[in-house]
C-alpha cells in the first residue's frame, strides 16, 4: 500500500515535527511502539499491514 504524502503532510497528520519524519525515514532514530501506532492510525492502516512482509 503506497501513499503519496510528503514528509510534511505525514508529520501534520501524526502531529510531529517534519524533521523527525525525515530522521525516521533515514533510519537515524528509533521508533517507539506508541509512535508507530500513531503513524499507522494517520495512514489508516493496521500495525499488521505495516509488518506484513509477504506482499
Amino acid at each position: 500500500m503506497e501513499r503519496e504524502l510528503t514528509q510534511e503532510q505525514l508529520a501534520a497528520l501524526v502531529r510531529i515535527h517534519p524533521t523527525y519524519v525525515g530522521k525516521l525515514e533515514a533510519g537515524k532514530c528509533n521508533l517507539s511502539i506508541k509512535m508507530l501506532f500513531r503513524i499507522s492510525r494517520a495512514l489508516k492502516v493496521t500495525l499488521y499491514d505495516i509488518f506484513e512482509f509477504d506482499k
